[in-house]
């Protein structure tokens, strides 16, 4: 059997790396009313929060293709990264406050005169740094200018679509730090849209496999979801760099011999050099937890169940977890796979401590309950936090051959790009002395491979992993689900 194709093209697939920088507009009018606990009680509208300043930047790593009819380009690509933001952030005062103190046994100063000294202080002025993480999806023309032997200036315009996952919709800033303290909950305040799109128009140089290029990205809406203290829009300078890891040329009278090929095929099909692997983690969260005690316990009149009880918050406990995580793997021998990848790193916090009732005089002990993530005591404040980690990935195989149930062990390295500390571990020495917080994975796997078509599969797979944490090592278990490519041999089109 014979085709034959009348034209010239080129299928060039390439890895890609681009890091930008941001020209951040925002409406310096706008501001929230946020919700602020003192000692004597919380208030809901004696406070209004306001955006002073903002910087950011992203960084993102993927795949693309592109479709090369002589001198033109139709480019894709996919690409998995995260944007970071820096608010500079100030809390005015709006209505009166408290003048006398309601509970002698917490403090002697009313909550005007704690607010007088957090203004004095500026404590009322702080940063939030935020990692949104995003997937981008890419769609654009590039046109070739000349060539110059390995040299090929191009010109480009395009759109992406992005979207971006609000996974830390829970801050709380501390404005009084010593006993008793005084905090802001600003809750939602900074979610993006979930969908946004980014036309673009850019410039780069190819030299031989490699090409350097720059891109000016316009937004053509609010970054800002319009429920947060901003009315944000954002322009960006995008430096990305790509490297060419495929080309697949189709010319004419190619002869394609499609009986030799599938003989080839089956034959190469027993081995694993070569293949490419991308699959996604999904982590059950683990009930180990390590208790981090408070020097001064943080004590706070709440109300359960229409029954008024102190409350004495001795410490806080934290989970750490990754519940999600994606692997770009490729196979350099028959028996050791190696690849990038990124984690979703999540940390869950719980309060611990005791209640205790003035009318009946009983005190009770509460602690999380056996799901961390999940709020089982109503004493107990539940929150979390998720982090972007880039990892570097490997596994050895068992078997040099491909089995029906495929063994193998592994282990990962990943580090946070900017470790969010929890205001009760600040000042932590442990952590303080952290050059980088990093975390690493040992653990065993099999694999189970589902043919889709030819040499295209889908995989499942369980992984127990024993994780090495600054905080503590524990035990995870992840299920994984994957798309698995056999190396293409020559003429290969399916």
């Amino acid at each position: 059997m014979m085709g034959i194709q009348t034209y010239g093209q080129e299928w060039i697939s390439s890895f890609q790396l681009d890091y930008s920088v941001k020209t951040l507009n925002y409406d310096t009018n706008q501001s929230v009313i946020p919700q602020l606990v003192f000692p004597s009680r919380t208030y809901d509208n004696s406070f209004s929060l306001k955006n002073n300043s903002i910087s950011g930047s992203s960084f993102f790593i993927g795949m693309g293709n592109d479709i090369n009819f002589k001198n033109n380009i139709i480019t894709t690509s996919i690409s998995l990264g995260f944007h970071s933001y820096q608010y500079g952030m100030t809390i005015y005062n709006t209505d009166s406050l408290n003048v006398f103190s309601s509970d002698s046994s917490l403090t002697s100063l009313g909550d005007q005169e704690i607010w007088n000294g957090i203004s004095n202080s500026k404590t009322n002025q702080f940063e939030v740094n935020k990692i949104v993480p995003t997937i981008r999806f890419s769609l654009g023309f590039k046109r070739e200018i000349l060539r110059f032997k390995s040299l090929v200036p191009v010109v480009e315009a395009g759109m992406q679509l992005e979207r971006r996952f609000n996974t830390s919709t829970y801050d709380s800033i501390v404005l009084y730090p010593s006993y008793p303290y005084v905090y802001s909950i600003l809750n939602n305040q900074f979610n993006h849209r979930n969908f946004l799109f980014l036309p673009y128009v850019g410039a780069g140089l190819r030299i031989g496999p490699h090409t350097l290029g720059a891109r000016l990205n316009f937004g053509m809406s609010r970054v800002d979801d319009g429920l947060g203290v901003l009315n944000l829009s954002e322009n960006y300078f995008q430096i990305n760099y790509s490297k060419v890891v495929g080309l697949n040329k189709i010319v004419k009278e190619q002869v394609i011999y499609d009986e030799y090929q599938f003989l080839a095929l089956a034959k190469s099909s027993e081995y694993r050099k070569g293949d490419k692997y991308s699959f996604m983690s999904i982590g059950f969260t683990p009930t180990q937890r390590l208790n981090y005690e408070l020097n001064n316990p943080f004590i706070i009149e709440e109300v359960f169940d229409n029954d008024s009880l102190t409350n004495v918050v001795q410490g806080n406990s934290v989970t750490p977890a990754v519940n999600l995580g994606f692997s770009f793997n490729t196979y350099a021998t028959h028996r050791w796979m190696i690849g990038l990848g990124f984690d979703f790193y999540q940390e869950f916090y719980n309060t611990y401590g005791y209640v205790y009732d003035s009318i009946s005089g009983t005190t009770t002990n509460y602690e999380v309950g056996e799901n961390p993530n999940f709020n089982e005591n109503i004493y107990s404040k539940f929150t979390r936090n998720v982090m972007f980690a880039p990892s570097m990935n490997s596994a050895v195989y068992f078997s040099k051959r491909v089995l029906k149930i495929d063994p193998y062990i592994k282990g990962t390295a990943a580090f946070l790009v900017n470790y969010d500390t929890p205001s009760f571990l600040i000042g932590n020495q442990k952590l303080n002395s952290l050059a980088i917080f990093s975390y690493y994975r040992i653990g065993l796997g099999a694999d189970v491979r589902l043919r889709v078509k030819s040499s295209k599969y889908l995989m499942f797979g369980f992984m127990v992993d024993y994780n090495i944490n600054p905080h503590m090592n524990f035990v995870q278990y992840s299920i994984k689900m994957g798309y698995y490519r056999k190396k293409k041999i020559k003429n290969q089109t399916y």
